[in-house]
């Protein structure tokens, strides 16, 4: 008999990719949204469809309730003054309902880097939601994932029309890197128990790459050349400003990404799964949807 998995997130990349996976699988799924409009196409695959806000401790709780499990996380906020507390305060909610529902287990879209507490930018949103679980005394594995290859999506048309990648990580910097749908396939396997839940799973890439491989994999799906063009950390400020966030937030994430270049943005060491997408892959994938 299939199990029954609650899913947050899934009008999101990453909810939308562990749904996408466990019904894959023949599981049944319930996905948990704000309205229900936002549930319609996942009840036309025929999961259920509960509409809970993230916030709401007793409804976030019915919503868990009965499932075997479940796939949680805090979604990112970029048109707030204080996203990490904001984040904190999801996580508590949902270490709350999910105690409360007495899940046997519940898989929380966590980070790289989520053991530190400063120094890391938009990523100390996951250690606020580590933190308010460990504080709450819920049972919980923390996914931690790399950086998304779904992060380059607002430069693909940049890519596709003038053959240009620009990057604010240095493009020779080997690092961990990640297609959501490989993030899914993790939170799946955790939940149904094909891989062992531990309090951290750091999910790795295929193998650690550079930007500069990313663009080589577009050159070689696309059969043009792709000129990478790395931006230096004194235009990180002017680069991010133009992408519409909250100015608090902007700061966060310049703080970001100077932990990736300085290495503070790293693995801590736990138990580790490897995604199975090669960048080959993720760019045929990315540019022909």
């Amino acid at each position: 008999m299939m199990s029954l998995f609650a899913v947050a997130g899934v009008s999101g990349n990453t909810g939308a990719a562990a749904a996408n996976a466990l019904l894959s699988r023949g599981h049944g799924v319930r996905v948990i949204v704000r309205d229900a409009g936002k549930g319609a196409t996942w009840a036309a695959r025929g999961a259920e469809v509960v509409v809970a806000d993230l916030g709401d401790i007793p409804a976030l709780t019915q919503a868990l309730r009965g499932t075997d499990g479940a796939f949680l996380l805090s979604p990112p906020r970029y048109d707030i003054a204080d996203p990490i507390e904001a984040a904190a305060r999801t996580g508590t909610a949902l270490a709350a309902a999910s105690k409360a529902a007495d899940l046997p287990l519940v898989v929380v879209l966590s980070s790289i880097a989520a053991q530190h507490t400063t120094g890391t930018g938009m990523i100390k949103t996951n250690n606020r939601v580590e933190t308010a679980f460990k504080a709450a005394g819920a049972k919980a594995t923390f996914l931690r994932a790399p950086y998304f290859l779904e992060n380059l999506g607002s430069v693909l048309p940049l890519v596709q029309e003038q053959g240009l990648l620009p990057s604010l990580i240095d493009p020779d910097q080997r690092m961990d890197m990640i297609p959501v749908r490989d993030i899914g396939a993790a939170a799946a396997d955790l939940l149904t128990g094909m891989a062992a839940a531990a309090p951290v799973v750091e999910l790795h890439g295929q193998k650690p790459v550079t930007i500069r491989e990313v663009g080589a994999a577009f050159e070689q799906v696309m059969g043009k050349s792709v000129q990478v063009l790395g931006v230096p950390a004194q235009g990180w400020a002017e680069a991010i400003a133009q992408w519409g966030l909250h100015p608090s937030v902007q700061k966060e994430f310049v703080e970001m990404y100077t932990g990736i270049a300085d290495g503070t943005v790293d693995w801590e060491g736990h138990s580790a799964l490897h995604g199975a997408t090669t960048l080959t892959e993720w760019a045929h994938h990315i540019l022909n949807r």
